[in-house]
This record gives structure tokens, C-alpha cells and sequence, in this order.
């Protein structure tokens, strides 16, 4: 079995992962329904104005995902509080040099698909030394390696894993021919 069931992940405590440490970061992020349509270039923008990363895509033409990651102490108090997440977020010093636009954007946000919650990681530091399987149980991907989203490493090394297990299991299917 190959567990890829993310930073949650069963197998990986099955197997006595340690478990993902919290970062300093945390993320909101929702849809914009724009019943006119949004006009925005269909492309990924993200902008950065110190320790906060604000970015947009466009899904159609009137429907825009958008997130923000910025410095957080701790999230579980903003759980349950998703109109003041929304409002936190245009009012603080966070908006700050943002495009009007895109404060909008997070502003006229569908409440209901808001969500806010802080970042995990798996220090790689303690990946070298660490058994990775269990009998017939591995894991793989972020079961694996938990990064935080802002890194821009996830989608890279879960194509490196793939690739690193099609290998493995080439040469084993060679082995029994």
C-alpha cells in the first residue's frame, strides 16, 4: 500500500512519522462571484508587499479563486468567525498598497466558501533517518513531505515522486520477469 493521503495522513502515523510541525504562516482563501463578469486576464497574480502574499485566478468568467498568506500567531480563533476573517483582512494594515481591485475581490467574497487555517511542514532534516514503511505500507508525497503551500514546491515534488516511484516499481516488475 501507498499512502498519499496528504499532511493528515493515517499511514504516515501508521508507520510513526513524526507529525507536521505548525508554520508562522497561515492562509485564507475563497471565491469571488462576479454576476457581471470580473474582467480580469485569465491568468495567476500574486503580489507581495512584505510578509504577505496576496494572489488571484480566474476560473471563468465570473467566478475568481483567491488567497492570502501572511504571518499569524495562532488560527483556531478565526475559525468560526468567517465575516470577520473577510473584514480582518481589507481593514488591517495587511491591505496596505494591495490594488483596490483585489480588496474588493475579498471584500464581495462568497462568506460560505471562505477558509482560514495556518500552514504545516515536515522539517526535511528529519526525513533522512526516518524509516519511510512499514511491512508492505509506504508513503509518498505530502504523507511524506509536508510543505507549506506558499513554497511553490508541492506540485514540482510530487511529480518528482512519482517519477522516483515508477522507477522502483519498474525495476521490481523487471526483477520478477
Amino acid at each position: 500500500m501507498i499512502g498519499c493521503d496528504g499532511v493528515n495522513s493515517v499511514i504516515a502515523n501508521f508507520i510513526g512519522l513524526k507529525p507536521p510541525k505548525q508554520s508562522t504562516m497561515g492562509r485564507a482563501r475563497g471565491f469571488a462571484n462576479y454576476k457581471n463578469g470580473h474582467g480580469f486576464s485569465p491568468e495567476f497574480v500574486t503580489i507581495n508587499k512584505g510578509h504577505v502574499m496576496l494572489g488571484r485566478f480566474p476560473l471563468d468568467h465570473n467566478l475568481v479563486f483567491w488567497f492570502v498568506t501572511r504571518p499569524i500567531n495562532h488560527t483556531s480563533r478565526f475559525n468560526n468567525f468567517k465575516r470577520y476573517i473577510k473584514n480582518h483582512i481589507v481593514s488591517t494594515r495587511i491591505s496596505k498598497g494591495f490594488p483596490r481591485e483585489m480588496l474588493e475581490m475579498i471584500q464581495n467574497c462568497d462568506v460560505d466558501s471562505l477558509t482560514f487555517n495556518g500552514t504545516q511542514y515536515q522539517a526535511p532534516w528529519e526525513l533522512p533517518n526516518t524509516r519511510l514503511r512499514k511491512g508492505i505500507v509506504t508513503i509518498a508525497g505530502d504523507a511524506m513531505h509536508v510543505m507549506a503551500p506558499f513554497l511553490g514546491q508541492g506540485g514540482s515534488t510530487a511529480l518528482e515522486d512519482a517519477i522516483v516511484l515508477a522507477r522502483c516499481l519498474a525495476t521490481q516488475r523487471r526483477a520478477e520477469v
